[in-house]
């Protein structure tokens, strides 16, 4: 359900606890019993129920009077249904003769005639419109002064008259009046000053108690500006009675909202919901914004209509704590959806452009007083932004939650970068890779199943962002469970990299073999040898390489092979003898594949060739002498020599790395042979650019790096293309 600001009526919806100062201002009231006008005043701020402990108040004075024989009679007034001064007059005297003309008692329909006759009495005498300048005249020289004004006029035009015959009434009855007028803060600043004017002068009655409500604050802004001087010296002149309205407890205040988050949580249940967090945030980031019920109502509200859409894709907590910043502090909400990279990116790199923490601290502290202009405010936000954006914590030196990339990602925390989007727009096709999906891939999906997912979403442009899913989601993920991940994102990875162009990021295949051993690592130890095992036996020439990458990465981690003694920073998932069994088994798989294929079949090759090498020395040497006997292999082969470098300019570096197997001479010929028999032209593109900068590298048509560029590779090849 939403929620209104619909004051409450009976002390049963009270939900802040406000009955018993509202049984006790009703006692008051009821007690006051003066023959003379009583002007009261209750104070309260924007939000803080002034009409719902009014409402209270005249229930409890209805139950005080329920066996009295002369009630109080209340009449309600609320002027801020009157655009103008005409009918703020008219209307408050039309008010209070018709409450009167009510009733069954015939000295009361005298007083209802009377006031009705009171209040004609200005229309007919013409002064409305310009009531205002009347009335301050009314109240400044008195009524002698004024009926020398009126000199001349007809009866039924005798202000004077006509407020006597009704003060004479007032005071003969038993009744005693009580004239409720509210939210007086709400209207304009002339409007204010007429209220007041009509309580001390114009309807100054006898046995009449006023309850004026309003928000203090304004109204003395409003009258110091209207009569020229303090405002609160005029207010204490017309309020015999203040009373401020106590401050809401704020447990109370806070159990409501909890009431309500619960109740709106229950509504989407499939919402992410993390309970240590939200106790490590709802200090800094809610509470702050929440005063009173209204606050409290607008968040719920704005909080049904965020999660209509997204209650699956963002953690409740922080689409609370972002909704309530929304609210309490709209430019630093602004702020925020435009700093997405200042307060998600990982700056512990240190590349703070020279700055330490505390300048970083300074800095925001300062652009924050300048955008919200009040100090205080502006460390609330500080204080607010480091709890729920770490990284951002940590720049200034606030850090207060730990940080783990992968634990904010899996939870869709507004801190992580890739999640931070979805608490601003509210379009779940927007989304991404719905949580749902990640959710069933990662605990429900099948070997097959999940591989046509991977491969589906790369094809999308996702897939490194479902791989990080997957890693983030490893902590749940059981033994079994992992097998399969391990199984199908290990074959799948050669595939993939399909809508990567980022030349500065790592690739989704790379990205895909690096988490496997992170996957590897959930299975339990006796099974993960198996699992590589079972790996092998099912690569072919396309996946061959990709579980050779995961191989050596173990092999790293050990110190062996290229690491030369010295251990990497990779998991030991299995133990160096299981390794060994592992080595065996994959230099058999190669033999098994090189039997049906050549090397350079493979669609990847290098890696497969050096750990054939690492694992079956002799036999790989014999193999890929053999091998090079061919010239179209040894032009293959030539791929491992030359490297491409990618900047301003595109070049090619030639490297000694042929030479333990094949000579340059052997090289040139291969090649030479190959252009006049046009098979050359065959090649895969990146093969030939290759051949022809090894060709223009032996005439040394090299740049100041020492290098070839590619235009001159371009304009090479178009030459050759025409010599054939």
């Amino acid at each position: 359900m939403f929620y209104t600001d619909k004051p409450i009526s009976a002390v049963s919806e009270d939900l802040l606890e406000r009955k018993s100062f509202s049984k006790i201002l009703a006692q008051t009231l009821v007690r006051l019993n003066n023959s003379e006008t009583f002007t009261v005043g209750l104070f309260g701020k924007w939000g803080t129920g002034k009409t719902s402990i009014v409402n209270m108040t005249l229930n409890e004075i209805t139950e005080l009077q329920s066996e009295d024989e002369d009630k109080t009679i209340v009449v309600r007034f609320e002027p801020w249904h009157f655009s103008d001064s005409t009918q703020l007059l008219t209307q408050f005297f039309l008010r209070l003769s018709n409450e009167f003309k009510n009733k069954k008692d015939s000295n009361l329909k005298s007083i209802g005639s009377a006031l009705e006759q009171y209040s004609s009495a200005f229309e007919l005498a013409g002064l409305i419109p310009g009531v205002g300048g009347v009335i301050a005249t009314f109240g400044k020289w008195g009524t002698s002064t004024l009926g020398k004004a009126l000199k001349g006029n007809a009866e039924e035009k005798d202000i004077i008259k006509q407020k006597e015959h009704v003060v004479n009434l007032l005071s003969k009855q038993k009744n005693q009046i009580l004239v409720v007028i509210d939210d007086i803060d709400r209207l304009s600043n002339e409007q204010i000053r007429q209220v007041f004017q009509l309580v001390s002068s114009v309807a100054k009655f006898p046995n009449t108690t006023y309850l004026l409500v309003f928000d203090k604050e304004v109204v003395v802004k409003a009258l110091s500006k209207v009569q020229e001087g303090d405002g609160e010296d005029y207010l204490e002149k017309v309020i015999q009675m203040p009373i401020q309205i106590p401050e809401i407890q704020e447990s109370k205040l806070h159990a409501t909202l909890f009431q309500r988050l619960n109740d709106v949580l229950k509504k989407y249940p499939d919402s992410l919901f993390d309970k240590d967090h939200w106790q490590k945030t709802f200090n800094p980031c809610v509470a702050p914004f929440i005063k009173n019920l209204r606050d409290i109502n607008r968040l719920c509200n704005t909080l049904q209509f965020k999660l209509t859409t997204n209650s699956p894709e963002v953690d409740f907590g922080d689409i609370v704590a972002i909704s309530a910043i929304e609210a309490g502090l709209p430019p630093i909400y602004e702020w925020i959806k435009n700093n997405k990279n200042v307060l998600t990116q990982n700056t512990s790199w240190g590349g703070y452009s020279g700055k330490t923490q505390k300048d970083w601290y300074q800095a925001y502290s300062s652009e924050f007083e300048q955008i919200l202009q009040d100090k205080k405010k502006a460390e609330t936000a500080l204080s607010c932004l480091s709890y729920l954006f770490p990284y951002f914590g940590q720049k200034i030196g606030e850090t207060y939650i730990t940080i783990d990339d992968d634990l904010f990602r899996k939870r869709c925390l507004i801190c992580h970068q890739e999640k931070f989007d979805r608490y601003f727009y509210f379009d779940i096709d927007l989304v991404g890779i719905k949580k749902s999906e990640i959710q069933k891939a990662v605990f429900t999906l099948n070997e097959t199943e999940l591989t046509f997912k991977l491969l589906k979403e790369d094809k999308n442009g996702n897939g490194i962002e479902f791989l990080k899913e997957i890693k983030s989601l490893l902590p749940d993920v059981s033994s079994e469970r992992a097998q399969i991940l391990f199984y199908s994102v290990l074959l799948s990875s050669s595939y993939l990299d399909g809508q990567n162009n980022n030349l500065f990021s790592m690739s989704t295949a790379s990205y895909a073999e690096h988490i496997c051993l992170d996957i590897l690592d959930r299975v339990q130890d006796v099974e993960r040898k198996n699992s590589i095992l079972t790996v092998i036996n099912d690569s072919d020439i396309d996946t061959i390489e990709t579980v050779g990458i995961v191989i050596n990465m173990i092999e790293l981690a050990y110190g062996r092979l290229a690491a030369e003694g010295t251990e990497r920073n990779y998991k030991k998932v299995i133990t160096e003898e299981e390794l060994q069994v592992v080595e065996v088994a994959y230099a058999n798989k190669i033999k098994v594949l090189l039997n049906e294929h050549s090397i350079f079949e493979f669609t990847k090759w290098r890696m497969t060739l050096y750990l054939f090498k690492c694992f079956a020395t002799e036999e790989a040497n014999s193999y890929l002498s053999k091998e090079l006997e061919d010239n179209m292999n040894i032009l293959h082969f030539l791929d491992e020599s030359v490297v491409l470098w990618i900047g301003g300019d595109e070049d090619y570096e030639i490297r000694d790395r042929y030479s333990e197997y094949v000579s340059k001479e052997r090289i040139l010929e291969a090649i030479q042979q190959e252009k006049e028999s046009g098979r050359i032209f065959g090649l895969p593109e990146n093969i030939l650019n290759k051949c022809v900068a090894f060709y223009l590298n032996s005439l040394e048509k090299i740049n100041y790096h020492g290098h070839i560029f590619q235009a001159d590779v371009d304009k090479t090849l178009e030459q050759w293309k025409k010599q054939m």
